[in-house]
């Protein structure tokens, strides 16, 4: 005995569902870069005197002086020093 075929289901792309499926991959893609993006920035953690951390906008001078020093180190020991 053989089971009855069930007709083959079509995939919903038009109609109410259809556009809220592709909004909701739209947003889920979206919200995906930002957190990239926002990953990808250069974080300059400090501690303070008490020991407590904070960190450095990306925009603070001293952030960015501390960050290129950071760059400097890396490489020059990834490179070995000249000196």
């Amino acid at each position: 005995m053989s089971g009855a075929r069930r007709p083959r289901l079509e995939p919903r792309t038009a109609g109410a569902n259809g556009t809220r499926r592709v909004r909701a991959r739209l947003a889920t893609a979206v919200r995906q870069l930002a957190r990239r993006r926002h990953a990808a920035v250069p974080r300059v953690r400090v501690a303070e005197q008490g020991g407590e951390p904070r960190f450095l906008a990306a925009d603070d001078p001293t952030a960015q002086a501390l960050a290129a020093a950071a760059e400097a180190l890396l490489s020059a020991a990834q490179h070995g020093s000249r000196r």
